[in-house]
């Protein structure tokens, strides 16, 4: 089963690293101010 598992790593690294991604886009968002304002206030 090792495809298996190389299948399970894979998607385990995917996800750590799209959860990275959401965190790193919402300290920037928050970092910025850009999460306060409204889209009209851009």
């Amino acid at each position: 089963m090792p495809a298996r598992n190389d299948l399970l790593a894979a998607q385990t690294a995917y996800a750590d690293s799209y959860g990275a991604a959401l965190s790193a886009a919402a300290s920037l968002a928050l970092a910025t101010g850009t999460v306060a304002q409204t889209p009209e206030a851009q």
